[in-house]
C-alpha cells in the first residue's frame, strides 16, 4: 500500500518517527522511509523529517553509510526524547535511548545502523510473504538479569516478534538477534552462547522455598517473558567473507564444547548468517548456517 500525504497522516508519520527513533536510537532517512513507507512521494517524508528538525524534536548528522554515499542519520533531541517517552506504547521498553549529540551519534552509528539494516530486511521479507511484522516488532537491547548482580545480564541486540502465515495457520516466532561487526575477538562472540544457556536454565528460587519440594517444580525465569524460548540468530557483517565464515564456524564449534550450550541448542533453534547474504537473498532464503549441526545444509531462519 502506498502511503498518502494528507495532513492527518502527516501527524501520524511524525509520531511514528519519534517512536522509532526512541526505540531504535539511530536511523537513516532511507531506513525511516523503508520502515514507514512505501510513499507515493518520498520527498514528502523528507519534508516531515525536516519539520521535526525545525521543531527541535529530531537532529541529524551526515556521513557515508553502507558504501552508498552520504546520508542523514537521525536521532532524538532531549525534547524529542521527552515527548516520545510519554507515548504509552513505549513505556515497557527496558532500555530507553541514551542522550545523544552529534559526536556520540557518529561514534555509535556503525553497530546501531547495521542492527536496523537487519530489521529492514525482515520488514521487506515479511511484506513479500504477507506475514505480520512491523517497524516496532524489533526491540533493541532488552534487559534480562542473570543473577543478583545488575551488571550480570543478557541484553540481545534485538528481540524480534514475528507472526508467519502458513498453510496450518498463524505461527508466532520469536528470536534473539546478535549483530557481530567482527570487531571483538571470536571468544567474545562465542561466549554469548553461554550467556543464553545460562538464561535458559535460570530458575530463581525464593528464599522461603529453597530446599523444599516446591522449589523443584519452579519454572525458569524466561517463561515470565516468552511462551517459548526465542531462537538465536547471529548476523555477521563488516568483515571479509573468510573472516565471517570462520566466525560462523567458531560458533558451531562452541555449540558443541559446552554442556550447557549443548542442552540449550537441543531445544532452541540457532543459526548464523552474513548480512550480505541476507540483503542479497532475504532472511527466508537458505542463508543461515545451523549452529547445533555443522553438517546440516543452510536454511531459512524459520526452518532452523
Amino acid at each position: 500500500m502506498i502511503a498518502t500525504t494528507d495532513s492527518h497522516n502527516g501527524h501520524d508519520f511524525d509520531r511514528q518517527v519519534l517512536a522509532l527513533l526512541f526505540q531504535h536510537r539511530l536511523v537513516t532517512s532511507a531506513q525511516l522511509r523503508e520502515l514507514l513507507g512505501p510513499f507515493e512521494n518520498p520527498n514528502w517524508a523528507n519534508k516531515r523529517l525536516a519539520g521535526l528538525h525545525s521543531k527541535g524534536l529530531a537532529e541529524y548528522v551526515t556521513r557515508s553509510v553502507f558504501g552508498n554515499g552520504r546520508s542523514r542519520i537521525w536521532f532524538l533531541t532531549d525534547a524529542g526524547r521527552e515527548v516520545a517517552g510519554e507515548f504509552k506504547e513505549l513505556r515497557s521498553l527496558s532500555s530507553p535511548p541514551p542522550k545523544l549529540d552529534a559526536s556520540r551519534a557518529l561514534l555509535n552509528s556503525g553497530h546501531t545502523l547495521d542492527v536496523v539494516r537487519t530489521h529492514v530486511e525482515f520488514i521487506r521479507d515479511a511484506r513479500r510473504r504477507g506475514d505480520e511484522y512491523g517497524p516496532r516488532d524489533w526491540v533493541p537491547e532488552v534487559y534480562h538479569r542473570l543473577s543478583e548482580a545488575r551488571r550480570d545480564a543478557l541484553m540481545p541486540d534485538a528481540v524480534m516478534r514475528y507472526t508467519a502465515t502458513t498453510d496450518e495457520g498463524r505461527v508466532h516466532l520469536r528470536a534473539f538477534v546478535e549483530l557481530d561487526r567482527c570487531t571483538e575477538v571470536s571468544e567474545q562472540l562465542t561466549s554469548k552462547l553461554t550467556a543464553y544457556a545460562r538464561f535458559y536454565e535460570l530458575t530463581p528460587i525464593p528464599l522461603r522455598l529453597r530446599g523444599t519440594t516446591e522449589a523443584q517444580g519452579a519454572p525458569p525465569a524466561w517463561q515470565d517473558f516468552y511462551p517459548l524460548f526465542p531462537r538465536l540468530l547471529f548476523v555477521l557483517t563488516n568483515g571479509s567473507e573468510t573472516t565471517m565464515r570462520n566466525r560462523i564456524e567458531d560458533l558451531q564449534l562452541a555449540a558443541g564444547d559446552n554442556a550447557r550450550v549443548v542442552n540449550l541448542l537441543r531445544n532452541v533453534p540457532a543459526g548464523a548468517a552474513t548480512l550480505r547474504d541476507i540483503e542479497e537473498h532475504g532472511p527466508s532464503a537458505p542463508v543461515w548456517s545451523p549452529l547445533a549441526d555443522a553438517e546440516r545444509p543452510r536454511c531459512g531462519w524459520a526452518d532452523l
